[in-house]
């Protein structure tokens, strides 16, 4: 399993990653947000050029993000042609991400769970933050997401609170 940014060639494993979403108990119809096309639309993502502009605009939330966002980075986790899993780091938080959001989310596709791949996703994210000076992360989790609880606190994580239904974590970067 490789951690890498955005990346074109594998529109076709994200699309049907997409697909496994909207099947799964997380079909609530925020598949874009599940799978981190955010902005994007499935429809936008189905051509290349459209997928294409959400790899390099997930590529530069680095350093321009889109209005409403803080900087960031997205991860993906891939084995070969094959999209596993997402993380999503901000490198600040919002009054939003400050509350309820955190500093990663993270996301792995349905049939590829089970396998450890939050965690090495959860992993990648905290090392982003700490390259990038952050030093606790706020990693946050619904309340009954009993499987991202064990991945949270395995990595280290120390429950604070409780806020609109989701559980918050403080997570050491080092």
């Amino acid at each position: 399993m490789e951690i890498i940014e955005p990346e074109p060639s594998l529109q076709k494993s994200f699309l049907e990653a997409w697909d496994e979403f909207d099947v799964s108990r997380d079909g609530d119809g925020d598949s874009a947000g599940w799978m981190g096309a955010f902005g994007f639309t499935r429809e936008q993502c189905e051509s290349a050029d459209g997928f294409a502009a959400m790899c390099a605009t997930r590529r530069a939330d680095r350093t321009t993000p889109p209005e409403g966002f803080v900087p960031g980075c997205m991860l993906w986790a891939v084995e070969g042609d094959q999209w596993l899993g997402r993380a999503s780091i901000r490198f600040e938080l919002n009054e939003w991400l400050g509350r309820v959001g955190g500093h990663v989310g993270y996301a792995v596709r349905p049939s590829a769970r089970r396998q450890g791949i939050a965690s090495v996703l959860l992993r990648a994210g905290l090392d982003e933050l700490r390259a990038n000076g952050v030093e606790q992360a706020l990693v946050t989790r619904d309340e009954d997401n009993v499987a991202s609880a064990r991945t949270i606190e395995k990595a280290g994580g120390v429950f604070e609170s409780v806020v609109e239904g989701h559980r918050r974590y403080w997570v050491a970067t080092a």
